[in-house]
């Protein structure tokens, strides 16, 4: 379900450069509750807030995950979780995760009993989910998880 239209006159309008989206899943989120698809991000207080545990960036390779992030733009991840921390911090959210192959996903991360599916972002049912494991001992499992704090459109210079 996607919020419906909002129709405006270009003459009404104070263009601005939108430069990225912020993931702030925080108790203290300007939008929470709120059912805005934009808006105002609460200052420069709740930017620093929401990149605390930034690492880096990693540039998306894919269309999996549109239209969240498309092919080449900018993931902004924060700090890496063990699969056992992930399941309680990232629960619904957006990741990096990587299983015990070598492979890595971007994915919304759900976690059940030792069970882990990898969902696609895209929302056309063209991407199957990633099923795996929790545990360590068995055939493919989950080593570590980045949460994924945004996305930039395109890279700072």
């Amino acid at each position: 379900m996607i919020a419906p239209p909002i129709v405006a006159k270009l003459t009404t309008l104070t263009l601005r450069k939108i430069v990225g989206i912020v993931f702030n899943y925080g108790k203290d989120s300007p939008t929470r509750g709120d059912m805005m698809e934009i808006c105002d991000c609460g200052g420069e207080a709740q930017v620093k807030g929401a990149f605390a545990g930034m690492q880096g960036l990693v540039e998306v390779s894919g269309h999996s995950a549109e239209p969240h992030a498309l092919d080449r733009q900018f993931l902004i991840i924060g700090k890496p979780k063990s699969a056992a921390v992930a399941g309680k911090d990232v629960n619904g959210q957006p990741v990096i995760a990587e299983d015990s192959t070598g492979s890595r996903y971007f994915k919304r991360y759900r976690s059940s009993g030792s069970t882990v599916i990898l969902e696609s972002l895209a929302i056309g049912g063209d991407f199957d989910p990633v099923v795996l494991s929790l545990n360590a001992g068995s055939a493919t499992h989950v080593t570590t998880v980045w949460p994924v704090l945004g996305v930039l459109f395109e890279r700072p210079k």
